[in-house]
């Protein structure tokens, strides 16, 4: 199972369930343990117990440093990187590449170690320190170097959207062709999740059910998950179609001609999604399945859970 795809997972760019689906059929004893300690689905109690029994079973301490990198690529808190970091340091200075599992040198297990750290310092928000992180992750990982980058420009763009704030009264139609604004939908809610979409986007259109399990999931809790098409031609009759394809009862949006909203966001490229706050902050703006966006939705209610993969 290589690093690789743990990088994707933590980007949001794959999902736990891929990960798992693309390890090998284990027909061993030695090979359930291995996929047990590196299952990317394991809880912080999962991975302990793994890691004890894998211990027991005579793994290598490399083997189970290796699993708990990985782990806390994905899940890990700054606690946990910190109760690790010795066990990773030791692991380090006697690395072996021909026993490794994931990780294929000392050079890439530092470069994703300081990677780790640089994702830390990014949600403190420690500039210095994420500078320093990434660039050393840079340096030891350059195999990872397109993995890394996404991660700075998200961090540019966090700190770009950090004192932007959009103008709710920008006039929208709904798909039935209803004259509307963010304001007016905002009404009665905490914030927005909008998602821009296209019916010519096949990512966009295979999250749709993930889409309508959102706007029921988050109602609850005063989110209001709402659709904005950006398609080019005959988008209000095209966003019904789909809406009602899709089954969806909620605000469904269509974004004007000249893309208010997605030239002043910088939306590129979609699936996207903006976490809109009253005031017009954005809260979030990124991937849907970035982790990202649960955690920023969790400030709004503690409440709030990602779901299962």
């Amino acid at each position: 199972m290589k690093a690789a795809l743990y990088i994707l997972l933590v980007l949001g760019l794959i999902t736990p369930a891929e990960v798992s689906a693309q390890a090998p059929v284990a027909r061993t004893p030695k090979d359930e343990m291995t996929q047990n300690l590196f299952n990317p689905q394991n809880s912080r109690e999962q991975l302990d117990a793994a890691a004890r029994e894998a211990a027991l079973e005579g793994a290598a301490p490399q083997v189970i440093a290796e699993a708990k990198l990985m782990w806390a690529l994905k899940a890990g808190t700054a606690e946990d990187v910190a109760e690790m970091m010795p066990e990773w340091k030791a692991a380090l200075k006697s690395y072996r590449p021909e026993a490794a599992v994931a990780v294929g040198s000392a050079a890439e297990f530092l470069g994703l170690l300081e990677f780790l750290q640089a994702r830390i310092a990014m949600a403190k928000g420690d500039e210095a320190a994420f500078k320093k992180h990434i660039m050393e992750a840079f340096w030891n990982t350059p195999t990872q170097a397109a993995q890394f980058a996404e991660v700075v420009q998200a961090y540019r763009r966090t700190q770009k959207m950090a004192d932007l704030k959009i103008d709710l009264t920008v006039p929208l139609t709904t798909s039935a062709g209803e004259a509307t604004t963010l304001a007016d939908q905002m009404v009665g809610h905490k914030a927005i999740l909008l998602d821009f979409w296209a019916s010519w986007c096949g990512p966009c259109m295979m999250a749709m059910p993930e889409l309508r399990r959102r706007v029921a999931y988050l109602a609850p809790f005063g989110i209001l998950v709402a659709g904005m098409n950006t398609d080019q031609k005959d988008a209000e009759s095209t966003a019904e179609r789909i809406r009602r394809e899709q089954d969806l009862d909620t605000a469904w949006l269509v974004e004007p001609e000249n893309r208010p909203y997605s030239r002043v966001l910088e939306i590129t490229s979609i699936p996207n999604v903006a976490l809109v706050a009253p005031d017009g902050r954005i809260l979030f703006l990124g991937h849907p399945q970035d982790p990202a966006l649960w955690a920023a939705m969790k400030k709004i209610d503690a409440g709030i859970e990602a779901p299962a993969q």
